[in-house]
């Protein structure tokens, strides 16, 4: 199941009342109460979209997540963005979001590659139709950048992978740069120069606190849910190196024994979560994006593009040149 924070929900609540919604109405479209929202800690997704898909039926607004993640709050990840903007550097907000994105909901796989003097920030979202997320989340990114920078920094290009949804004028307005649609990535490219700016935010000791309280919970979250919090972390680290048992128990401070018995006991291994997850990424790369399949291959670990055919083939039968294709046509 895709999750995202409760506290996410609630942000996300508060803006829409901003707007003219009524809160008691939001509560009773995701059937949750106000108190039941402030116990969970995750929520199903769909809730989430349920909101979205109400409000621009309300408001008459395309681009609402655009527009939302130009207001975002760092109470819109809880303990994840107290991190981030108590972080010294943007380099470093950047490794902890990664490491700690879990804690915050499953939307999607985020991967940072530094080449020359650029940053390519990408985001491969974890479930269909998510323009409306894609769009929140990228936006956000820019705008907690230029609050922790204090300044009007700029990325130098924009992408998303859906096709517009107003105007490009609006978004090239915002961003202050070239905004491509249907590429083949959603994501952004900015200078490395940024990654070593301060934070307006930065408090080592509060940071400390907050990221030991984090590493608690994802215990915690991990000895709850251990399948989730494993293909989440085999996720993240795809697109960087090749995932192994020692390296989650490093993540987890929890020993490799412990984490196989629970694995275990859910009749599933690491090796069987690794290739999960690499199936259902390819298939999310084939279904919503246009990388080709070398790229794809290269994403997931695989040493050649015929290392991945063979696997594709095992999963589904087909190639993924023809999965794709298939898609394609429907």
């Amino acid at each position: 199941m895709v999750n995202i924070s409760s506290n996410a929900v609630y942000s996300f609540i508060n803006y829409l009342h901003i707007l003219g919604i009524e809160r008691t109405q939001c509560f009773e479209l995701i059937n949750l109460t106000e108190q039941q929202l402030n116990q969970q800690k995750l929520v199903d997704i769909k809730h989430y979209q349920a909101l979205y898909d109400h409000a621009k039926s309300c408001l008459h607004v395309n681009n609402l997540g655009f527009r939302y993640g130009q207001h975002i709050h760092t109470d819109r990840w809880g303990v994840l963005g107290q991190i981030i903007f108590t972080s010294p550097t943007l380099e470093v907000a950047l490794a902890n979001q990664r490491r700690y994105q879990s804690i915050a909901g499953s939307l999607g796989t985020p991967s940072f590659t530094i080449e020359n003097n650029t940053v390519t920030l990408k985001w491969l979202p974890a479930i269909e139709n998510s323009e409306q997320l894609a769009e929140e989340l990228i936006t956000s990114w820019i705008e907690f950048a230029r609050r922790l920078t204090r300044s009007t920094t700029s990325p130098f290009h924009v992408y998303f992978s859906h096709s517009c949804l107003t105007t490009p004028l609006e978004y090239q307005q915002y961003f202050d740069c070239p905004v491509t649609f249907s590429h083949d990535f959603t994501g952004l490219v900015i200078s490395s120069k940024l990654l070593k700016s301060a934070s307006s935010g930065a408090n080592v000791e509060l940071n400390k606190t907050l990221t030991k309280y984090a590493d608690s919970l994802l215990s915690e979250h991990s000895i709850q849910n251990p399948i989730e919090v494993t293909t989440d972390f085999i996720a993240t680290q795809l697109p960087y190196k090749k995932p192994s048992l020692q390296n989650l128990s490093l993540y987890l401070n929890v020993s490799e024994r412990t984490l196989q018995r629970r694995l275990n006991e859910l009749n599933t291994s690491f090796s069987e979560l690794v290739d999960q997850v690499k199936k259902d990424i390819a298939i999310n790369y084939l279904t919503h994006s246009q990388r080709s399949l070398n790229d794809i291959a290269e994403l997931l670990g695989f040493s050649e593009l015929s290392a991945f055919n063979r696997a594709f083939k095992r999963w589904q039968q087909t190639s993924p040149a023809r999965y794709r294709k298939a898609i394609n046509k429907n």
